[in-house]
């Protein structure tokens, strides 16, 4: 069947009903077609198969139309764009083969098994008067209500999501039931939005964003952030704003939940470029003022300059990616090696002066004895036959055992290369050493 595009209707037409469809009771007013509007039926549930898809639209019957239409509806349902250079606009339809398909990356897709992760800073909320706590009631909510939010609190609180608590602060949640039966948790913010101070947004303004894609771009993706509310990691100090009360309606037990901090569930990645992080005073610095080489990032430099975050090996956005919410391991990592070497440091220290102080207690001893020849002795001048010393050499054993605190907790100097300083050979097929 042939189509004529008409990017301006909103709906498809065609002119005589395809074999196997019906016509259905319902119509719909057509305007701007002919000099006044006027009525056509509607076929629903038409079966449109193009070369890679298949999909179900309803469609106009005008029996009174030169051509069949092709509209926005089955435009955007089949991929259909117009492309115009030169003046002349060319008809393409997009291809999404399973292959593409397989290239996606599968962590995008909402699989219900895992929280969302978002890509950003933990959002740290400021109140106007903090001293005075925002405390609203939690609304009556039905049972009906209660059970239907039951199952998505307790998926919350599983997937590390939310945790218990016992906070100042408190807003309601609604129940919202959506049109398929089930029910959808909101929370009402309204109070703190009232308090919070004002923040200068920095999300680019999407007619800036609009502007900014080139007329040759012709690949674009929408992505829906499933549950993003919850995925929008919230700072220590802002969590307990948004506590709220659940009653179970099983046990009718009253307990208050907020956002949890989430830190080994989702990691979160932020690029360096945005900010060198301070010094903080009391962590562990050797030699003062050390200078590295920019490859060269040992336990020192991942303690100075990265504070509580530490960078994964991600050569994917060209540069480090420090991994926000895994500080507490990597950095105490880096953190223990520093103490770990101070402390082999001091035992080889300590195995030194041992090794001279046995030396130097030999020494006198021989020394008195030979004052004490005519005596017989240290022993023969206390008429003591068991003062004799032993002093056990422990000098090889406690420098084992440094040795193996350094290894244990040493971790090789890291070195890392950016993809945008090497060579695309030398990335895809190594330096050949």
């Amino acid at each position: 069947m042939d189509f004529l595009v008409d990017s301006g209707a909103e709906k498809s037409t065609f002119k005589q009903l395809p074999p196997g469809c019906r016509v259905s009771k319902d119509s719909i007013v057509v305007i701007r077609a002919k000099e006044e509007p006027f009525k056509v039926p509607i076929v629903k549930n038409v079966e449109i198969e193009s070369e890679n898809k298949i999909c179900l639209r309803d469609m106009l019957l005008v029996e009174e139309a030169d051509y069949n239409l092709l509209g926005k509806d089955l435009m955007v349902a089949l991929g259909i764009n117009l492309i115009i250079r030169n003046s002349q606009i060319t008809v393409s339809i997009y291809k999404l083969t399973c292959e593409d398909e397989d290239k996606i990356n599968p962590k995008v897709w909402h699989t219900g098994k895992e929280a969302g992760k978002l890509a950003m800073e933990p959002i740290s909320i400021e109140i106007e008067k903090p001293e005075d706590p925002i405390r609203i009631r939690q609304y009556p909510i039905p049972l009906e209500g209660r059970r239907g939010l039951k199952p998505i609190i307790e998926d919350l609180i599983k997937k590390g999501i939310l945790e218990p608590c016992m906070s100042r602060h408190n807003t309601p949640i609604l129940a919202v039931k959506k049109g398929d039966g089930n029910y959808k948790l909101v929370q009402d913010l309204r109070a703190i939005n009232e308090r919070t101070r004002t923040q200068f947004p920095v999300v680019a303004n999407p007619y800036t964003l609009l502007n900014r894609i080139s007329p040759k771009d012709t690949w674009y993706s929408v992505i829906d952030l499933k549950d993003a509310f919850w995925t929008c990691p919230l700072a220590e100090g802002s969590r307990d704003f948004f506590a709220f009360q659940w009653e179970d309606p099983d046990t009718n037990r009253k307990q208050q939940l907020r956002t949890s901090s989430n830190l080994l569930k989702a990691p979160l990645y932020e690029t360096l470029s945005r900010r060198k992080r301070e010094v903080k005073k009391g962590l562990p610095q050797v030699g003062g003022n050390q200078k590295w080489r920019e490859e060269d990032w040992p336990a020192e430099r991942i303690i100075e300059y990265y504070g509580p975050a530490t960078w994964a090996q991600d050569g994917s956005w060209g540069y480090r990616t420090p991994v926000y919410l895994l500080n507490r391991l990597i950095r105490l990592q880096a953190v223990v090696e520093i103490v770990s070497n101070h402390t082999s440091d001091a035992l080889e220290l300590l195995a030194k002066q041992h090794s001279q102080m046995r030396a130097f207690v030999y020494q006198n001893r021989i020394a008195l004895d030979y004052l004490l020849a005519e005596e017989g002795g240290v022993c023969g001048k206390f008429n003591d036959s068991e003062c004799c010393i032993e002093i056990n050499d422990y000098r090889e054993t406690i420098r084992d055992l440094a040795a193996e605190i350094k290894k244990v907790a040493h971790v090789p100097v890291q070195k890392w290369n950016s993809i945008l300083k090497a060579s695309w050979w030398d990335q895809i097929f190594g330096t050949g050493d």
